[in-house]
């Protein structure tokens, strides 16, 4: 099972960065120099592997810069696209949940 950790929001900067409204409070540890995520389309399908070359974060959002996006034109296309990554169980701190598994709960 696969895990939201934000969406593309905009374009940061002109070195292809990207703005990511994030669903995740460890940022700094999922958005990591080396990890590699999928960037998904809800609308067209399409899904890419990419590996996150940077990090940081600027006004409340995550701003990550992908191999492959280092151009603002290339990264406007991404925008709206979801970030995933694999849910892994027994990673959380005890008191913090994976939104997914909260979701909608009454």
């Amino acid at each position: 099972m696969e895990v939201i950790l934000g969406t593309i929001v905009g374009v940061f900067g002109i070195k292809g960065e990207v703005k990511v409204k994030s669903n995740t409070d460890f940022g700094i540890i999922r958005f990591k120099k080396g990890n590699v995520l999928k960037l998904y389309s809800p609308f067209t399908k399409n899904e890419e592997n990419k590996k996150v070359i940077s990090h940081k974060e600027s006004k409340g959002m995550d701003i990550v810069l992908f191999d492959g996006l280092t151009d603002p034109d290339v990264a406007k296309k991404y925008i709206g696209y979801q970030i995933l990554m694999e849910k892994v169980e027994d990673e959380l701190i005890e008191g913090y949940y994976h939104y997914a598994d909260i979701w909608k709960c009454d």
